[in-house]
C-alpha cells in the first residue's frame, strides 16, 4: 500500500506525477511485478494498493548483494511499460 504524504497530496504537480505512476503500474504485468489491486488518485490523500509480493525490496537486495547484473536488469526492464 502506498499512501501519499498529506503535504504532497496538496501539490497539483505531484498529484499529476502520481496519476502517471498509477497508470503505468496498471499497464505492467508479469512474474516480476505486483498487480495493482486498486487506487484512488483523486482521493483527499491519494493511494495505491498492490498485491503482496514476498521477498526483499530492490534497495534491500542491492544493499545485501550489490548492484544487479545485466540479466536481472533486463528482466526488470522487459516488464516496464513502454510509452
Amino acid at each position: 500500500m502506498k499512501i501519499i504524504h498529506a503535504g504532497l497530496a496538496a501539490d497539483p504537480e505531484f498529484r499529476g506525477r502520481f496519476s502517471i505512476e498509477v497508470a503505468a503500474a496498471r499497464k505492467v504485468s508479469g512474474l516480476f511485478t505486483a498487480l495493482v489491486v486498486d487506487a484512488d488518485v483523486d482521493a483527499q490523500v491519494p493511494w495505491l494498493a498492490t498485491a503482496y509480493v514476498s521477498g526483499s525490496s530492490l534497495s534491500e537486495a542491492v544493499r545485501e548483494r550489490g548492484p544487479l547484473s545485466v540479466a536481472p536488469l533486463l528482466a526488470l526492464a522487459a516488464a516496464w511499460p513502454r510509452a
